[in-house]
């Protein structure tokens, strides 16, 4: 599987597109990476943002590793457990670098807490199309209940990355029962249309006014 298919993916939900391709900007170098950064925290994935002037300068970094299983799999292969945090990496690291570039095409400011929550409902979206039929019942409360934070945030990481799966589980669990269960697939895709487009607060604004369960 490549990275570029990914974001033809999200990019055919979300109808945008980018001029760009992933792979293109994809470094898999972990001492390059800890040079720039200046952390000495084992990175499994991060898009690095560097900003010259006007210009904004992109790259995603995905561990050698997490990349190289991630490439093993078939474009027509089930995720199972033993893949699917690889899988969920890249995901989050296609997320990224989409929703970036896209928002920078209209000189928009991202917050890091919306680039999370946007990572966490792609992931989802994503794991909807790779995971075996019998296996999206279980699919929101694994990806949203069953999951620890990386030993090496700080306490801001840690409250940004809890609240990003917070809304994010609120908000795909009104997607499928007011859509996926019910079969009303491109009612769904419109509403996801709508919501990429958002601003961060009218995202929250958006999550808040569903119902709690």
């Amino acid at each position: 599987m490549q990275l570029k298919a990914l974001q033809g993916r999200l990019e055919s939900i979300y109808e945008v597109e980018l001029e760009h391709c992933i792979d293109d900007f994809l470094i898999t170098d972990q001492e390059f990476v800890t040079t720039v950064t200046g952390s000495e925290r084992t990175i499994r994935e991060q898009v690095l943002v560097q900003k010259e002037g006007m210009d904004v300068w992109l790259s995603l970094y995905l561990d050698f590793d997490v990349y190289s299983r991630f490439r093993q799999y078939g474009a027509s292969d089930s995720i199972g457990d033993n893949q699917a945090m690889d899988f969920c990496l890249a995901a989050e690291g296609v997320s990224h670098f989409l929703y970036l570039c896209w928002n920078a095409n209209f000189e928009r400011e991202v917050t890091k807490l919306e680039l999370e929550l946007q990572a966490e409902v792609d992931k989802y979206l994503l794991l909807l199309d790779y995971v075996a039929e019998e296996s999206r019942t279980h699919l929101h409360p694994w990806l949203f209940q069953c999951w620890d934070f990386d030993e090496g945030l700080n306490e801001e990481e840690q409250n940004r990355y809890e609240k990003a799966n917070q809304y994010a589980s609120r908000y795909c669990l009104g997607l499928e029962q007011r859509y996926l269960r019910i079969g009303k697939t491109q009612e769904m895709v419109r509403e996801l249309r709508r919501f990429y487009r958002k601003s961060h607060a009218q995202k929250i604004q958006m999550i808040e006014a569903l119902p709690a369960h």
